[in-house]
């Protein structure tokens, strides 16, 4: 972007136009005002949380998420990039006088790019992707061939073809002839075996050669693939052409951290109604859902989904928008559907900590968020925690949530509200700087996501974030213990329905579940075992339901399952706690009150005691049915439960040997442990299998493929492979991993 605009706006007449020629390249002095955002995740995701804003990244990302490009200029006319003719574009650049291509791939390619060149067609920032490769390749031996044969496949018509799959343009043919030429002058070790490919034209004798690469030889995961492909290109053709059957849909968006908890509750209603339900939750985080459940003036405040979802209460001024007359009854409800705490984590190495952990109190820890601290060995940290034993004048590297964020509104407004009237002005977080988007100062780092968080605190010694607990806790992460009215304590040590329950009885929640409850916190309640950051999360229901139709009975029948007894004891499997009895009482008016379209019929439930002919309706959600993939999951479960207890038993029998460097029956026993930490990674592949068909994305195995999925067994692994390693090595003198 930055060398096109260089190049575009030279010599330009305006000069405010032209952008500064020793400011270009990968790396940019940006103007002050401007938004910084990491990778073209977080610029897709800044695009779409944020009205009015403008940025860059690669085009095919940009449609596939569905952004609103921008038509550019080239030297004849607008046009966007999915109008331009990108072969064009490199077809423009061999014709150039002289070539923007040098003919000797050798040279220098540093002056190389495709920026604004003339053609009706021609896209005006046209990046090409390189393999850099040494052309004496004779000390690489059979990898040297091999390399040549892998960019050969790359080049072929087969991998050209792959090329558009992954939102590229294949190379014209010009191209491909100039490599080929390049690829010729590759100087390879003599005795290093070529290799050879066999397409769809049979090589008789020549094929069956070891370095013959052969399309004839398939793996059967690949042949799979492709007749998934067929079956699925075959049920997608049948669904297009079904009539006659209606369909039920929900959709709603906002915070992320429920959203494994809902996606769960949609999966169950999906395998147990009778007829198509379509849900969907889009986790946005608490802000966005806020905006989305809002709308804007353009369509009358009318909320873009079914329901939303926060941590945090809809704002007064969003309320007040859904409701511009006070004297009218309420347009909206909020209902409470779990609670859960915000705590602080560090990264300080083990062997430094006091055998209780760090302890802050509210003033330190606004003094080190806000940098007034800015050292581990700060005397006031110190005093609190004589047994830390960090080095001198250790940086506190602190890290913040990017974006609004539920979890930014809960460390930041807890941390007003509890330092509030310190005598200590330096204590103070100001007030006005308290809410789900913070000021924060230039020495801290901004992290996009609860993702983001635990990833920096996972690769930076000597920082300190917050995040969910459950979340911190599930990733392995140190918390930080902190002072409530009473005592020191760490999230896990407290009582999160007994806050919620002081929260009830002092009347913090409104009577009526239609009243603004933007002051509504649970922030540094009295109580010996409260949690001083304790959020609860709510539905954004809209009290009227009469214009969604068929939707409307299904979100009444979505809420009902989430605070019913089955839905609440999930609650805990996502690391959050359920909702006191009282809580739940106070929701079932609420719901009460919603209206529905009179010609909508609404769902009923078939749990453990069958309802004999009425539990085979049309909106009945039964419990009867369930898919075979829920009952395999089931079954690995259980399996996976009891290996667990096993290696429980057999990691005490290898404590117990700690030391006794003449037995063998640790090493024994911890290679056990590895052999069952196996079976429990081929267990969970097996159940993130199973949901990823569940969930509809078998045919991608995008389930199988994401970081998240894969989290609980790598982290369970790699504990016990750093524990099966001390183990082994120490006894045998090896390196653990291979006695393993």
């Amino acid at each position: 972007i930055t060398e096109y605009l260089a190049k575009a706006t030279m010599g330009s007449a305006d000069a405010t136009c032209m952008w500064p020629d020793n400011n270009k390249g990968a790396l940019v002095t940006w103007e002050a005002g401007t938004v910084e955002v990491s990778g073209s995740g977080g610029m897709a995701e800044y695009l779409d949380e944020n009205d009015y804003a403008i940025g860059y990244l690669d085009a095919g990302h940009g449609h596939s998420l569905g952004l609103e490009e921008i038509a550019l200029k080239n030297q004849e006319r607008y046009l966007k990039s999915k109008d331009a003719d990108i072969a064009a574009t490199l077809a423009a650049a061999l014709l150039s006088t002289p070539p923007v291509l040098p003919t000797d791939p050798t040279t220098s390619f540093a002056n190389v790019n495709l920026y604004d060149l003339p053609g009706t067609d021609t896209w005006p920032i046209t990046m090409m992707s390189y393999f850099y490769i040494r052309q004496d390749l004779t000390d690489l031996g059979a990898s040297g061939t091999l390399l040549k044969a892998f960019v050969e496949f790359v080049l072929s018509p087969e991998g050209q073809a792959m090329v558009p799959e992954f939102l590229f343009a294949p190379l014209p043919a010009d191209v491909l002839t100039q490599n080929a030429k390049a690829l010729a002058t590759l100087q390879l070790a003599p005795a290093a075996p070529a290799w050879t490919f066999e397409g769809s034209s049979t090589l008789a004798m020549d094929g069956a050669d070891q370095f013959a690469l052969s399309s004839k030889r398939q793996s059967y995961a690949e042949y799979e693939r492709a007749q998934m492909n067929k079956h699925i290109a075959a049920l997608e053709s049948t669904v297009s052409k079904a009539s006659g059957v209606k369909n039920y849909e929900l959709h709603g968006s906002g915070t992320t951290n429920p959203s494994k908890f809902f996606w769960k509750v949609m999966d169950i209603m999906e395998e147990q109604a009778k007829v198509p339900l379509f849900m969907t939750y889009r986790a946005v985080g608490s802000s966005t859902g806020q905006k989305e459940f809002t709308g804007t003036a353009a369509n009358s405040y009318e909320p873009l989904n079914h329901f939303g979802a926060g941590d945090i209460p809809m704002t007064k001024a969003r309320y007040d928008q859904i409701n511009p007359d006070a004297s009218a009854p309420s347009k909206m409800l909020h209902i409470p559907f779990l609670v859960g705490p915000i705590a602080v984590f560090h990264s300080v190495p083990s062997d430094e900590l006091p055998a209780a952990g760090i302890e802050l109190d509210a003033c330190l820890l606004s003094k080190i968020l806000r940098r007034v601290i800015t050292t581990w060995d700060n005397s006031a940290i110190k005093a609190l925690n004589p047994d830390l034993k960090v080095p001198a004048g250790k940086p506190i590297k602190v890290a913040h949530r990017t974006l609004g964020s539920s979890s930014t509104a809960g460390i930041t407004e807890y941390l007003a509200k509890a330092t509030k009237d310190s005598p200590d002005a330096t204590c103070v977080w100001a007030a006005d700087n308290a809410g789900s988007s913070a000021i924060w100062n230039s020495e801290t780092v901004g992290v996009f996501g609860s993702g983001g968080m635990a990833d920096y605190l996972d690769a930076t010694d000597y920082a300190i974030g917050y995040l969910d607990a459950g979340h911190g806790h599930t990733l392995g992460l140190e918390e930080i213990a902190l002072k409530n009215n009473v005592r020191y304590l760490k999230s896990k040590d407290a009582d999160i329905p007994a806050t919620i329950a002081v929260g009830l009885s002092s009347d913090i929640i409104p009577n009526d579940a239609g009243s603004s409850f933007a002051q509504v916190n649970f922030y540094n309640l009295p109580g010996e075992n409260s949690w001083p950051i304790t959020m609860m999360s709510y539905f954004y229901v809209r009290k009227d339901l009469t214009s969604i139709g068929s939707a409307g009975p299904l979100l009444k029948a979505f809420i009902e399952y989430v605070i019913s007894e089955d839905g609440q004891n999930m609650v805990p499997e996502f690391t959050f706690a359920k909702l006191p009895q009282a809580m739940l009482d106070y929701n079932k008016v609420a719901l009460a009150s919603l209206v529905l379209d009179s010609s909508e019929s609404t769902w009923t439930m078939e749990g453990s005691t069958t309802l004999a002919m009425t539990g085979a309706g049309d909106l009945v959600l039964s419990s009867k049915r369930q898919s075979y993939a829920e009952y395999d999951r089931d079954v690995l479960r259980k399996q996976l439960a009891a290996l667990e207890a096993l290696v429980k038993t057999l990691q005490v029998n290898v404590d117990e040997h700690d030391g006794n460097s003449g037995s063998d029956s640790s090493g024994v026993a911890a290679a056990v442990v590895a052999l069952i930490i196996s079976i429990i990674a081929l267990i969970l592949t097996g159940i993130l299998w199973y949901k990823s068909l569940s969930s509809g994305h078998g045919s991608t195995g995008a389930c199988l493929a994401c970081a998240a999925c894969r989290k609980p067994e790598a982290i369970l692994a790699s504990q016990y492979h750093v524990r099966l390693d001390n183990e082994v090595g120490g006894k045998n003198g090896n390196e653990g991993s291979n006695n393993i």
